[in-house]
């Protein structure tokens, strides 16, 4: 069974893979070296340069229409030693997400999506950068009992 927040994540996930940015796997199938994996709720783990893309709650859901905010957080890690590398993979899913109106993930349409914030977390224990960034995504969403 299909929810529209995990339209919305395996979504997100596919659009930074299209554009180039990383790679999006499903099933068992292992990333190699030098790929940026996508993973969703956690870092890939076999790669250095990765992205987790999860979702944390919503910011405000309408009463009687299906319409709501997901925020969603996109944690990137660079490669090891390499802060620029960091730079160049946030920057890169922002000029994706930033903005985007009026795209359709299965039973989720994104009405539009803005960067809310952005958490520097330091160096890793394998001398990798990471930092994450909260997006909200206004969404609408399957109709419902009480909403429509």
């Amino acid at each position: 069974m299909s929810s529209h927040t995990g339209d919305l994540l395996t979504g997100l996930a596919g659009s930074i893979a299209s554009a180039g940015i990383g790679t999006y796997l499903t099933g068992s199938s292992v990333f190699t070296a030098g790929q940026t994996g996508i993973g969703i709720g956690q870092l890939p783990e076999t790669t250095d340069r990765a992205i987790a893309i999860t979702d944390y709650g919503t910011a405000g859901d309408e009463i009687t229409q299906a319409i709501t905010t997901i925020a969603v957080q996109v944690l990137c890690r660079s490669n090891r030693n390499d802060r620029l590398d960091l730079a160049s993979l946030r920057d890169s899913i922002f000029q994706l997400l930033q903005g985007m109106t009026h795209v359709n993930y299965g039973t989720c349409h994104v009405i539009q999506a803005r960067r809310i914030s952005s958490v520097p977390l330091g160096l890793d224990e394998n001398d990798r950068w990471l930092q994450a960034d909260n997006y909200y995504f206004d969404c609408n969403t399957p109709a419902s009992a009480y909403r429509s």
